[in-house]
């Protein structure tokens, strides 16, 4: 389908509350292969539909070789557990965040076809859909974490990629992404 442009951090929408899909027709699963090809363009593992301009509540994640789509997800943490973990967005890129999170899920809502569904997830699949239904509810990992980070990868003396986290705040976060080019406007 198509590749679209990532709304980054100091961009409105993402702040935004998306609003429930009433019908799922062709304009719904273009939205939904258009979110995979750019999550997939960006070596993403999850991506919202706010991340591409469009408010509606629809998100989809890419895990251990199976796929996933959630329209009008509801989720539920499964028991009291809850894990630390070091997390990036697309929309945010070069930024981590060390984020709590529930260690299971139960997320509620429709499939590509509009069929109910219920999938439970656990560890890093339980992360990614917690972190895409946050961006459906306007919420950021500026928001979330317990700390922020600026990921800069550097190449060890063997000549091999390496990541090193450099502590920084959201306030500094917001004025690098505000330097940046003008925001796209809303669908």
């Amino acid at each position: 389908m198509a590749v679209r442009r990532i709304f980054q951090l100091g961009n409105p929408v993402l702040w935004k509350k998306a609003t429930p899909v009433q019908t799922i027709g062709r304009a719904e699963q273009k939205l939904i292969e258009d979110l995979f090809d750019t999550m997939e363009a960006n070596e993403g593992v999850g991506l919202a539909a706010p991340q591409i301009g469009v408010l509606k509540r629809v998100f989809v994640a890419r895990w251990e070789g199976q796929e996933f789509v959630f329209i009008n997800p509801i989720l539920e943490p499964i028991g009291d557990e809850r894990v630390s973990g070091l997390e990036g967005c697309l929309s945010i890129p070069g930024v981590s965040g060390l984020v709590w999170r529930p260690e299971k899920v139960r997320v509620r809502g429709r499939d590509r076809l509009g069929k109910p569904q219920v999938v439970e997830a656990s560890g890093w699949l339980a992360r990614i859909f917690s972190h895409e239904n946050d961006h459906l509810d306007g919420v950021l990992i500026t928001e979330t974490a317990e700390k922020l980070y600026w990921a800069v990868l550097e190449k060890t003396s063997e000549g091999e990629e390496t990541t090193r986290l450099i502590p920084t705040t959201k306030d500094e976060i917001l004025a690098t992404f505000r330097k940046r080019k003008k925001p796209a406007t809303v669908r």
